[in-house]
């Protein structure tokens, strides 16, 4: 069984599509957990339309809990989840049919090579506006990305593996619990665990996700914009604050790291 983890927050312009879409799947053995950071519009009615629709498929964790940051409400549902596999959900993308599919059979072939491992399976992304048009069918050609990962420094130094691309094995949550509080993101933090603990990242070399941005954006590193997408890529480089962050995460997850061969990696990989 997969469970796909969803993480709302005033999302309900574009939370029916992304739901439709999981709905659409080809595979078809997976539950969704969503659970809501206080949203004040109409994302819980949506949720919950959903939920008495499919009560065998959606669970909402209606607890009252709010964090007002999207990784510690990821980071909730994963310490809730129970699944061998979990994926993560933005509430504003959409998943093409065969997403959970081909991931899922990655994720199995890699188990079978590298048994007992903790695992990751990723992405590319369709980069879409806010009315799904084509921004760019590649987010890794749009962005220069690296498609392979060398080692634990690329890893800390620029994250490349997005958490609603993602796949995880139970190794893989086990390696990532409990998640600190200098994780930047859920996702970067799993990966570079992960990676820490000699697990694999696998990556699938094609697009099937429609990775929407808009100006309401609040997961990931999503842009409204091809300047505003660019200018990011240059401030995490040079934005002290953006830095920081990724300094103090990377050295709680490898002490031993300088922060000299921290900076030049980064600037290398930009």
């Amino acid at each position: 069984m997969i469970q796909i983890l969803l993480a709302t927050y005033n999302g309900a312009k574009y939370l029916e599509a992304q739901l439709d879409s999981l709905l659409s799947q080809t595979y078809t053995d997976w539950t969704l957990i969503a659970h809501d950071d206080g949203s004040t519009d109409k994302t819980c009615d949506i949720l919950r339309a959903y939920q008495s629709q499919y009560p065998d498929i959606i669970e909402i964790l209606e607890d009252g809990v709010t964090f007002g940051c999207a990784r510690d409400n990821f980071t909730y549902l994963l310490e809730a989840s129970t699944a061998e596999y979990v994926m993560f959900c933005d509430q504003d993308d959409v998943w093409l049919p065969e997403k959970i599919a081909k991931t899922f059979y990655t994720m199995q072939q890699l188990e079978g090579l590298h048994k007992g491992l903790p695992i990751v399976v990723h992405t590319d992304l369709m980069v879409v506006d806010e009315s799904l048009g084509s921004i760019a069918p590649s987010m890794f050609d749009y962005q220069g990305l690296n498609r392979s990962i060398d080692g634990l420094l690329q890893i800390l130094a620029k994250n490349t593996v997005t958490g609603c691309t993602m796949m995880i094995n139970r190794r893989a949550i086990s390696s990532a619990l409990p998640m600190s509080a200098c994780a930047v993101m859920h996702d970067w933090w799993i990966a570079a665990n992960v990676i820490k603990q000699q697990g694999v990242i696998g990556f699938i070399d094609e697009s099937l996700i429609q990775y929407r941005q808009h100006s309401s954006n609040s997961v990931g590193t999503k842009k409204n914009s091809i300047l505003g997408f660019m200018l990011r890529c240059i401030n995490s480089v040079f934005d002290e604050e953006v830095r920081k962050k990724a300094w103090r995460q990377a050295k709680v997850i490898d002490p031993t790291l300088s922060w000299h061969s921290f900076f030049l990696k980064k600037l290398s990989l930009h």
